[in-house]
């Protein structure tokens, strides 16, 4: 359903999911090499997502948005865990 969504709207959805979650990972996660070297990983993810997706036959809607999505549902899911993921990481950064 959501695949059969215009595709300016998707790369909308996309970005705006890529900027939240890493927005949000960089505030639980008080590391100035891991605020800039995520947004890389994670884009990275995304367009070796898509590749692997369009070489299987897949759409690309369909993978734009499986793409945001996870990102989206990766957010939620770790929103719980957010105290203890900056614990450890500031406990890390001592070390």
């Amino acid at each position: 359903m959501l695949a059969s969504v215009a595709i300016e709207w998707l790369w909308l959805m996309a970005a705006a999911a890529t900027v939240i979650n890493c927005s949000a990972m960089g505030k639980w996660i008080p590391d100035q090499t891991f605020r800039v070297a995520y947004p890389l990983i994670v884009v990275g993810c995304g367009v070796g997502t898509i590749a692997i997706g369009r070489a299987q036959h897949f759409s690309l809607a369909a993978m734009i948005a499986l793409y945001a999505s996870s990102l989206i549902g990766m957010t939620i899911g770790l929103f719980p865990s957010r105290k203890l993921i900056t614990l450890y990481a500031v406990e890390v950064k001592r070390v």
